[in-house]
């Protein structure tokens, strides 16, 4: 990783909020005691979800997947067992098994924001990036407010090595955004992408842009530089030829 990378990803892990699982709420005192579900409505908490949640709190993973799984599928505080078991899953590395969870709670709530989003991320996992795509727009469509699933659609589209899809969705975001947390959050994921992926195309060219926009100049030039010696063809490649020359005249002649 180059030293301009390890800085960005340094400052936004910094910046970032730390989130153990997307789907793990905070227990409550007594076993009755209400907890909120994503959608709004309060639900007793079954003795096995109570015992799953403590289980979790405690790192005992396989325990808690045991747990969430006793909770009947009638009972009030299914969809919310099921939620912390596909968190579980997600946390484990179980991207498969989380996937069909999210999917069929999706069958049960499908105007359930919190489920469509978690699914793209698995399904981003999964290397299935249309699909997730689509899980983060299903996401916005229910609720056009989530800019987190705008930068999300934005990193499943660099996936898919959309340059402009990708970059039309940060310019739009990153345009109405105050969250400077969230804009760091989805650096740290695109860098992470960088390293995974390190023979994308798209991800040199989508980098670039977002450090132009966050205004870090040595992570542009170094972008633009990537995305032009690896041979990259189409229209884009005049557009970063002239922001290098802007930016590093000297990087551009060679």
């Amino acid at each position: 990783m180059s030293s301009a990378l390890k800085w960005s990803l340094s400052i936004a892990t910094g910046l970032a909020i730390v989130v153990v699982a997307a789907f793990f709420y905070q227990r409550s005192v007594a076993p009755t005691a209400p907890v909120m579900t994503s959608s709004n409505d309060a639900v007793e908490l079954h003795p096995a979800l109570d015992a799953g949640l403590v289980l979790v709190a405690e790192g005992r993973l396989d325990e808690a997947r045991a747990s969430f799984s006793k909770v009947p599928r009638g009972d009030p505080s299914y969809v919310l067992a099921a939620k912390n078991l596909a968190a579980v899953e997600l946390r484990s590395g179980r991207f498969g098994a989380a996937e069909t969870i999210l999917e069929s709670l999706t069958q049960l709530r499908p105007d359930d924001v919190e489920l469509h989003a978690r699914l793209g991320e698995v399904r981003y996992r999964l290397g299935r990036y249309e699909a997730a795509e689509l899980s983060a727009l299903r996401a916005l469509e229910i609720d056009p407010t989530m800019d987190a699933q705008r930068f999300a659609v934005g990193l499943y589209r660099t996936a898919q090595e959309q340059l402009a899809g990708a970059t039309q969705i940060y310019e739009r975001v990153m345009g109405t955004t105050g969250d400077r947390e969230q804009v760091m959050s989805a650096l740290e994921q695109l860098v992470e992408f960088h390293d995974e992926q390190p023979n994308s195309l798209a991800i040199h060219y989508v980098l670039a842009f977002f450090a132009h926009k966050i205004g870090h100049d040595a992570l542009e030039v170094e972008e633009l530089r990537h995305y032009l010696a690896a041979g990259s063809s189409g229209p884009a490649v005049a557009l970063a030829r002239r922001r290098l020359h802007e930016m590093d005249p000297d990087a551009a002649a060679d």
